[in-house]
């Protein structure tokens, strides 16, 4: 008789597992995936030059919810091969730990753009110094980049979702992935409209108000996670008071 193969040496859900990790390190900047050599698929303002970070503070911000998606399906493999009571300490705890932190870096991240929004904003409508100075600092928004960018990080997202369900079907029951998976790609696809469909001089303006939306709804649903997760602790405590 064979013996059946583990959920975590899955081939697929190994390859969706990278994927993802790539999406996230795209959207971060991080200088394994931005710097030194070029990125295949990602046009650039100034060929073959990368910038050490994405355009703008969307990109940057979608990495809040997208920590969350990943975050989720981790336990949710987990799940699969540790024990029952192992997994539940774990999902409590870091869960409860990880949206805390999300929600409170969504807060302060969501807070320093609608700051420099009020700036932006302020000193666009100032003719005409207040305008000049605007142009000079925000004028030139990297649109291209960012669309290139936002475009590679979609498909990244995209290609490691269907692998993921390939791998284990059964994930598409579980509400929470679907529902975090759907918003994430929802404010990619917000945010490339944001991005297209105003002049390239106040693209700046429309970047900084999607990022605030990705970090409202990102720490509205990191609030979600912290409030589930609190009954998961509470039975930990319970069951090691009993024992």
């Amino acid at each position: 008789m064979s013996v059946p193969e583990s959920p975590l040496r899955s081939p697929l859900l190994l390859a969706a597992l990278i994927l993802l990790a790539v999406m996230l390190a795209a959207e971060l900047g991080s200088a394994a995936v931005l710097a030194g050599a070029p990125v295949p698929g990602v046009v650039t303002e100034d060929p073959g030059v990368l910038a050490a970070q994405p355009p703008g503070r969307g990109i940057g911000y979608l990495a809040l919810l997208d920590v969350l998606l990943v975050f989720v399906i981790v336990q949710y493999l987990l799940a699969l091969v540790l024990p029952g009571r192992v997994q539940g300490r774990l999902h409590g705890i870091l869960t409860l730990v990880l949206s805390l932190l999300v929600a409170l870096a969504a807060l302060g991240l969501a807070l320093i753009a609608l700051v420099e929004l009020l700036v932006m904003v302020s000193l666009f409508f100032s003719a005409p110094f207040g305008t000049i100075a605007y142009v000079a600092v925000w004028g030139g928004f990297a649109r291209a980049t960012a669309a290139s960018l936002l475009g590679l990080v979609v498909l990244l997202e995209v290609v490691g979702l269907i692998l993921l369900a390939l791998a284990h079907p059964q994930l598409l029951a579980r509400k929470g992935l679907v529902v975090v998976a759907v918003l994430s790609l929802l404010l990619k696809l917000v945010l490339l409209v944001l991005h297209g469909a105003v002049p390239r001089v106040v693209v700046a303006i429309t970047d900084n108000i999607g990022a605030i939306v990705v970090a409202v709804v990102a720490m509205v649903v990191a609030i979600v996670f912290l409030v589930l997760a609190v009954p998961s602790i509470v039975r930990v405590l319970r069951v090691d008071r009993l024992a």
